[in-house]
């Protein structure tokens, strides 16, 4: 299957095609951005389908960030997986931030679980993470209103995985609550 990713969701631009039958076909691109997403995502997508020698149509879908993450940034991600989509007749999926932070370690080992957290840019207040396992059904989202009230809920009591640019933090939530 070969998949055209969008990520807009948080302090990148990023945009990649995966072809999940050759692994080696993967080309990616992403760029550091605080704003400016809509100038960057398009000219970014053109790129990367031109290295990866593949026309739209040869896409299967169309993947995108759903966030949480920056609203301005969502809305440019997602109109253009939507756009795309309408043009070439593929369908666009959208993923959870926390869900893509969480994939590459759910797919290395679907028996542990996984924590990802963000930091949602309200004072104190966070957004934690997918707790992950192989089937995919079975993944929940646990919010998290405030750091400093983070207790891990029963199907975290022994996590061995936390990503994202938060999850330091969450290591130590874990360890002072244990």
């Amino acid at each position: 299957m070969r998949v055209l990713a969008i990520d807009t969701a948080l302090e990148a631009c990023s945009a990649a095609v995966l072809d999940t039958e050759h692994v080696a076909m993967s080309v990616h691109e992403s760029l550091p951005k605080l704003r400016g997403h809509a100038e960057a995502l398009m000219p970014m997508i053109a790129r990367v389908m031109d290295r990866a020698g593949l026309d739209f149509a040869a896409l299967d879908r169309i993947a995108v960030t759903t966030g949480p993450g920056s609203f301005t940034g969502l809305r440019v991600g997602l109109a253009a997986a939507r756009g795309l989509a309408l043009a070439t007749g593929k369908p666009a999926i959208g993923l959870s931030t926390l869900a893509a932070y969480a994939a590459p370690l759910v797919a290395a080992d679907g028996t542990l679980p996984v924590v990802a957290a963000i930091d949602a840019r309200r004072l104190a207040e966070w957004t934690s993470g997918e707790c992950a396992f192989s089937d995919w059904n079975k993944l929940r989202q646990t919010p998290v209103s405030r750091a400093s009230t983070f207790a891990p809920c029963n199907c975290l009591r022994r996590v061995l995985w936390a990503v994202g640019f938060c999850s330091g933090f969450l290591g130590f939530r874990f360890r002072s609550s244990s």
